[in-house]
């Protein structure tokens, strides 16, 4: 059973790293920056949006767990009381394809209705 527990520290510090380096890899392929300086600015993005990491206001950064093992991550905004989005939702490709993801987005949705 899927289940999403919020990130410590060390957590939030892996999936910085990886997300960063997911994002400065996107906006290198899609021409918007060029690659000596896409760590550089996508750590600025993420400070930014981040400002005090795990504990920045209205954002929840969880670890997706499958058994106690940690198969992913999702980043939660809270807009509102009403309102929330995915920034991002990570399943790591050896668990991609069985169903992990549609378990960790109906339980991203009970805690959408939790908001309310």
């Amino acid at each position: 059973m899927v289940t999403l527990m919020l990130m410590n520290s060390g957590e939030f510090q892996i999936y910085l790293k990886s997300a960063v380096e997911s994002y400065a890899k996107e906006k290198v392929l899609s021409n918007n920056w060029n690659e000596e300086e896409s760590i550089s600015k996508a750590r600025e993005e993420y400070e930014k949006l981040l400002p005090k990491g795990e504990t920045t206001e209205n954002n929840f950064l969880y670890s997706i767990l499958n058994e106690g093992q940690t198969i992913g991550a999702v980043w939660l905004e809270q807009k509102n009381n009403e309102n929330g989005f995915i920034r991002d939702i990570r399943i790591s490709e050896k668990y991609q394809g069985l169903g992990y993801g549609k378990e960790a987005m109906n339980q991203i949705e009970m805690m959408g209705k939790n908001w309310v």
